[in-house]
């Protein structure tokens, strides 16, 4: 078969279910889009931010494994590039022949930029390291000598000392707004389609990335919608660690319920202006004449909780919607039967491995798979049957874990006790059936076998250890050393890595 062109759109921030069929998110492009290709509606990010989930799109591999594990532009960062030996998308398909162009944000490493894996830079937004602490400090020193801060609207969120941040809201725009990254993208993928080899364009924005301030034009298409909260807006996290108490108490409870709808309103607003893009950058590869033989994703780097258990951004909290991408995949002369919904636990990963492998013949081995069999419409696809996290925070440090499979969701907190979530009764992961308080919590009697704390339920104490055990197993497989350090001061998990040996 022919090489394919290939082209990949990155949004920012995006969370995945914005983009199903029955979303009341207004995304006409991606509809059409959907129904020309293959949808994986359950595809999940390995972080939640934008560094390590970009750099695992990029490798196809997890952070224990690639290198990256929080902001890389920033001075408490873990690591500000990749692994030595790390192969990337870039370098694959350069030695295949492509020409490739790469416009947008890229945030993968802060002293290697696209041009150094092979993409030729058409506007590349490059993420500067902050300055030094001391200049940090003069800013704040300038700021208190400022006015006192106008009375909070709004959207506003009051952040003593640090400044408020006007979260929401809705700015004055000219009618059809565009930023760079995606016009010079445009650019970009005519000058390689004109070119006559087979060629690849990445274009990856910022958008929708909080705060969710939304040009009037696509707000105004909401103005008589009804906007109705996540169920789990209600959630009272009595039962979830207390970082994420900590965040709703501070900062989110200050927005009511109304205002909370208006802010998610907006953030859709942003979704639909995305979509908008979308459809202006597969317009342009319609008039190239290439359209039915170029391999087309769209993805996001991250969600955002979007009102879900009260919250929004992203982070610590381990919920669905931090970690739920987009995966919307065309490719008019490879896919059977377009129009399809696979719901297997499809991982950033994959992406990589499925463009190397159409371009190619063969993907490469890393954690990732090639998506090509759902493509094919092959029946009974040899799949996984869990996927994993993994945070170490951004700028204030976490250790947490997780693994779900379509059933079950256990999340090691190694700051707090962990979760534990039963995704078929509960699919908004809103009753922590591993809350200590939720059992009684008695001592050991003498020759009772010990079970770790919190103490569950025998038949939610075989949960536990199974998805332990498919954790540690894959700890070990991805070289999460983070995970195997035994001092009995951090050797926090319920079970230890002898589990991901021994089996449940």
């Amino acid at each position: 078969m022919k090489k394919p062109n290939v082209l990949i759109f990155m949004a920012d921030h995006l969370i995945g279910d914005v983009t199903r069929k029955d979303h009341p998110c207004i995304t006409p492009n991606l509809d059409r889009f959907g129904a020309e290709g293959v949808r994986f509606e359950s595809t999940f990010c390995t972080a939640p931010h934008c560094c390590p989930s970009r750099a695992s799109f990029q490798t196809g591999e997890y952070p224990s494994t690639h290198g990256v594990w929080n902001n890389v532009s920033n001075r408490c960062a873990i690591s500000q590039k990749l692994n030595a030996g790390i192969r990337t998308l870039g370098q694959y398909l350069k030695e295949a022949g492509y020409t490739m162009g790469y416009s947008g944000k890229w945030h993968v490493s802060e002293w290697e930029w696209p041009a150094d894996f092979g993409w030729r830079e058409f506007h590349v937004r490059k993420h500067q390291r902050p300055p030094e602490i001391d200049s940090r400090i003069a800013a704040y020193d300038a700021q208190a000598r400022e006015k006192k801060a106008p009375p909070a609207t709004d959207g506003t969120i009051q952040r003593p000392g640090w400044g408020n941040l006007q979260y929401y809201g809705t700015r004055e725009s000219e009618p059809d707004p565009v930023n760079p990254e995606i016009t010079h993208g445009i650019e970009g993928l005519k000058t390689l389609a004109a070119e006559g080899e087979p060629w690849a364009m990445m274009i990856s924005t910022n958008v929708p990335h909080d705060p969710h301030v939304a040009p009037d034009v696509y707000v105004e298409l909401y103005e008589n919608s009804a906007v109705n909260l996540p169920a789990s807006w209600l959630d009272d996290l009595r039962d979830k660690p207390r970082i994420c108490q900590r965040m709703r108490n501070q900062y989110w409870d200050q927005m009511s319920e109304a205002q909370s709808a208006e802010c998610l309103k907006r953030f859709w607003a942003k979704c639909t202006m995305v979509d908008a893009w979308f459809g202006k950058i597969l317009a342009a590869l319609e008039q190239t004449g290439q359209a039915d033989d170029t391999l087309v994703i769209f993805t996001s780097d991250h969600g955002d909780y979007a009102g879900a258990h009260g919250l929004w951004a992203k982070g610590i909290p381990c919920y669905r919607e931090a970690y739920a991408i987009p995966g919307i995949v065309r490719w008019k002369n490879g896919i059977r039967n377009p129009g399809r919904v696979v719901k297997d636990l499809v991982s950033i990963c994959d992406f990589m491995p499925t463009i190397v492998e159409a371009a190619t013949g063969a993907a490469p081995a890393v954690f990732g798979r090639s998506l090509l069999p759902y493509l094919r419409d092959e029946q009974d696809v040899p799949w996984r049957d869990a996927l994993f996290t993994q945070c170490n925070g951004v700028e204030l440090y976490y250790t947490q874990r997780s693994v779900f499979t379509r059933d079950w969701k256990l999340v090691y907190n190694g700051f707090d006790f962990d979760e534990l979530y039963d995704l078929r009764n509960d699919p908004g992961e809103t009753v922590n059936l591993a809350f200590p308080d939720r059992y009684p919590q008695r001592g050991r009697a003498p020759g009772e076998e010990f079970v770790p704390w919190p103490r569950l339920t025998p038949e939610l104490e075989a949960v536990r250890r199974e998805l332990y055990a498919k954790l540690w197993a894959f700890a070990r497989a991805n070289e999460d050393h983070f995970l195997y350090t035994p001092y009995i001061t951090t050797s926090q998990a319920a079970y230890g890595p002898l589990l991901g040996v021994e089996g449940p």
